[in-house]
């Protein structure tokens, strides 16, 4: 996008703070994967990646190897629509699971997953092996995938809209606007 994605304005509201105030009430503490520091301003831990130029594994093992707690919801910053009734259903789900990973229109969401700490290890051993894409990398773990489906109440076509270019931006402030979301 040209620019730090985290901090691209929605509706005058930068992408980072939609995913934060979905996540306030129920998950603490939260920290924000970042490279740099221009999310330090939002009062929360700002965790770099330990291991570089492996794309979102990087970020997710060096956020997990962070927490200061077992259970863990990771939510990208590019995802604004994802609501907290989603959030609360996929945490419902964790019980004995390391990972619960939604599936939206056929398609898995690891960046708006639940993951147990205990999970460190073997991202860490995933990436030692040159495997870099998060659905390879939880293949040898206790996983749960987690239809999302149009008969649950929270249930939205844009639940996990995705946000990687200009255009997107535009898009989800018109569907922002339109469902006063």
């Amino acid at each position: 996008m040209g620019e730090e994605k985290g901090l691209c304005q929605i509706n005058g509201r930068a992408m980072v703070e939609y995913a934060l105030d979905t996540l306030e009430e129920i998950c603490d503490p939260i920290v924000i994967g970042a490279n740099n520091n221009n999310y330090d301003h939002y009062g929360f831990r700002v965790v770099n990646d330990i291991v570089h130029d492996v794309g979102p594994i990087g970020g997710l093992y060096s956020c997990l190897k962070a927490s200061t707690t077992n259970h863990n919801f990771v939510l990208s910053c590019d995802m604004p629509m994802v609501s907290k009734e989603l959030v609360k259903y996929i945490l419902s789900e964790a019980r004995d699971y390391d990972v619960v990973i939604p599936i939206f229109k056929d398609y898995k969401e690891p960046l708006c997953t639940y993951y147990h700490k205990n999970v460190v290890s073997g991202l860490y051993e995933a990436m030692q092996k040159g495997v870099y894409k998060i659905q390879e990398a939880i293949l040898s773990l206790n996983v749960k995938y987690l239809e999302i489906h149009p008969r649950l109440s929270f249930y939205s076509d844009y639940l996990f809209n995705n946000i990687n270019h200009r255009d997107d931006l535009i898009k989800a402030e018109d569907i922002m606007i339109k469902h006063k979301g």
